[in-house]
């Protein structure tokens, strides 16, 4: 089990998995196969960082399989990690399971218990104050509450809040203006993250220290390994958040922290910028807002500053006017002048037109820098392009900048992947063709959606529903007898317990599609619609004024913005059935209701199906988001799948 005087991860790891609680086969050689990734050798000068891909399905028990390994090799080797994550949901899922029990097994396998925690930025942390003052006083509230963890995350993506109409994150979370008592908080969880071996961020975190070069994540406690699970959700975080914005409001905020020189300095050019930002515009060479953000940045680089916090805040904002600056002049971004929100405070903003360059920034190296993290293993149920089966990972090569000239990608390792060849029962119902669609006829899909859930109500058992908003939810519940619609504002865990306690309950969502597990307690999952994510025009229109810069035309800005949104569309629906079957025994029917969904090839070759269902519509590929152990073969679940027929309408 020794190389070289160092202890093989690898061999570490099947002798935790040997222990008695055993894992399954599978989940032994997903572990295995990470481990031997962190046993690989670390990058040489002028070489990216290792790069693994692995695509593991529902079933294998893969959060268990990389954290084994993880701790491993933080209890051997002191080698500190970090794993990311897509949602809140699943953060918590390792932290509040997956995790302990890990580190139990390493710690009968070895004696040695590894630490892991939380960690979230500082702005992600909701500040009360600041809530109210802009009118946010849901978000006050939920951040005061004793039970609530008073971050953004968990306000938005479990509880459901939305902000108030021109509100960003940015004015209702902690600055360095924000009170003692909330920074304390903010500095006790960063303490404990990392004091950990092992530390959990959502990927927005991550994406915060790529953007940075490594500054907003690991400060003097270098961690470099990655496990990025949900990887395939990380570039469309990317993508959802290529705009980076600096308001004037936090800039004021650290000048009051700095001292009366650049309290004046940053309100000369506060005022200055807001007569120039009428409404947004795009900041070219030249320009007289270009010459006074440089000024100000000139001024914020010889500030100097006693305060550690105070310090890394500077650090951080020097970088993001750094990049502001950088944007002006690059083929790839634009630098967006808006007018402010608040105070009528203007706003920087930094559009990036392909997010793959920051992406990069994990595994690449240039000529000034070497990557910070050596290793880089990506895991996820839907990691392809989900546009076929087998470890085909070109698109997702292209959307995360991978190159073969720069980075060090392991295809031998990543050539492996992990599906359950039997786990779970599933038969599918699938819309009526002449069904209406949920965008030329709302009220008359809502209802066809409603009739399909008396269908499956008839058969007895639970129901989930999972829907693309509240608003959908609470209207499918209003004419559902005792069906629950999980209201904004209301945490999803509360809703769960009702579900678990009920044999016939029915539970209406749109915050169910990942994260939620319930083995063996869904007789009927209902996809009410495809999880095609709501257009962003405002991103829309500044992507196109950077693509023009490029020389590429609006048409395909919008046509490359649609074959994201598919593909998205397709990770997300394949992640919402993996809400079916959380064990081997589970057995569940979807019903597939939007009628956008094809229907089985099987039926378009019979004549008689072909003339009453029509031809297959634009979105066949959405077919790809059904595991091929379900879909592919003479005789598959999909195959038979059955029709929900339009009569029942009536």
């Amino acid at each position: 089990m020794k190389a070289d005087g160092w202890t093989l991860i690898e061999g570490a790891t099947r002798e935790v998995f040997g222990m008695p609680a055993r894992g399954r086969e599978q989940q032994v050689e997903f572990a295995c196969t990470v481990a031997q990734a962190i046993d690989s050798p670390s990058p040489v000068d002028g070489e990216g960082g290792r790069i693994v891909m692995l695509q593991a399905g529902t079933g294998i028990g893969k959060s268990r399989g990389y954290a084994v390994p993880l701790l491993l090799a933080a209890a051997l080797h002191g080698e500190r990690g970090v794993v990311a994550t897509h949602s809140h949901h699943l953060m918590r899922q390792l932290l509040d399971i997956e995790l302990p029990s890990a580190a139990d097994l390493v710690q009968k396998a070895i004696g040695k218990r590894p630490t892991f925690a939380a960690r979230f930025g500082r702005r992600n942390f909701i500040d009360p104050a600041r809530a109210s003052a802009v009118g946010a006083d849901a978000f006050a509230q939920y951040a005061v509450d004793p039970v609530s963890a008073g971050t953004f995350a968990e306000a938005f993506e479990e509880f459901g809040l939305v902000l108030p109409a021109g509100i960003s994150q940015d004015d209702v979370c902690l600055t360095l203006g924000s009170s003692r008592n909330a920074q304390a908080s903010f500095q006790r969880h960063r303490e404990a993250a990392e004091a950990a071996d092992i530390v959990v961020v959502p990927h927005a975190l991550l994406l915060a220290d790529a953007r940075l070069w490594g500054r907003a994540l690991v400060g003097d406690n270098r961690r470099q390994i990655a496990l990025i699970d949900e990887a395939d959700a990380l570039v469309t975080s990317a993508e959802r958040d290529a705009v980076s914005r600096i308001t004037a409001a936090r800039v004021a905020a650290l000048a009051d922290k700095i001292g009366a020189g650049l309290i004046s300095a940053v309100a000369e050019s506060r005022k200055a910028l807001g007569e120039l930002a009428g409404s947004p515009n795009v900041v070219r060479p030249g320009d007289e807002a270009t010459g006074i953000v440089r000024d100000l940045a000139v001024i914020l680089a010889s500030a100097r500053v006693a305060d550690p916090d105070v310090a890394q805040e500077l650090r951080e904002l020097r970088a993001e006017f750094d990049d502001w600056l950088a944007a002006v002049d690059a083929p790839y971004e634009a630098a967006v002048l808006e007018p402010g929100v608040v105070q009528g405070w203007p706003t920087l903003s930094t559009v990036t037109l392909q997010p793959a360059r920051v992406l990069s920034r994990l595994w690449n190296s240039d000529d000034a820098r070497g990557p910070f993290l050596r290793l880089a293993v990506l895991t996820s149920a839907t990691l392809t392009a989900l546009s076929g089966d087998g470890a085909d990972f070109s698109d997702l090569f292209s959307r995360m900048g991978v190159h073969a000239t720069r980075a060090h990608y392991d295809a031998n390792l990543s050539s492996r992947t992990f599906e359950p060849p039997r786990f779970g029962t599933l038969r599918f119902m699938v819309a009526d063709r002449a069904a209406p669609t949920p965008e030329s006829d709302p009220d008359a899909h809502a209802a066809y959606v409603v009739s399909g859930i008396r269908a499956a109500m008839a058969q007895g058992g639970r129901i989930m529903v999972l829907t693309t908003s509240y608003e959908a939810a609470s209207r499918l519940a209003a004419q559902v007898p005792g069906a629950q619609a999980h209201e904004r504002g209301h945490k999803l865990g509360k809703y769960l317990d009702a579900f678990r306690n009920d044999p016939r309950a029915i539970f209406i969502t749109p915050a169910g599609w990942e994260g939620v597990d319930l083995p063996g307690l869904i007789d009927h999952l209902v996809i009410a619609r495809l999880p095609f994510g709501a257009p962003d025009e405002a991103m829309d229109m500044a992507l196109i004024v950077a693509a023009n810069r490029r020389g590429i035309g609006e048409a395909a800005v919008r046509g490359m913005r649609i074959n994201r949104n598919s593909i998205d569309a397709r990770r997300r629906l394949r992640q919402g059935l993996g809400r079916a079957i959380r064990t081997a025994d589970d057995s569940a029917t979807v019903w597939i209701l939007d009628p956008r969904f094809p229907v089985p090839p099987i039926m378009l070759r019979d004549l008689r199906r072909r003339i009453t269902q029509g031809p297959a519509r634009a979105h066949g590929a959405m077919a790809f988001a059904i595991p091929a152990r379900f879909r592919v073969g003479v005789g598959s679940a999909f195959e038979r799948a059955g029709i929900h027929p339009l009569a029942a309408l009536s």
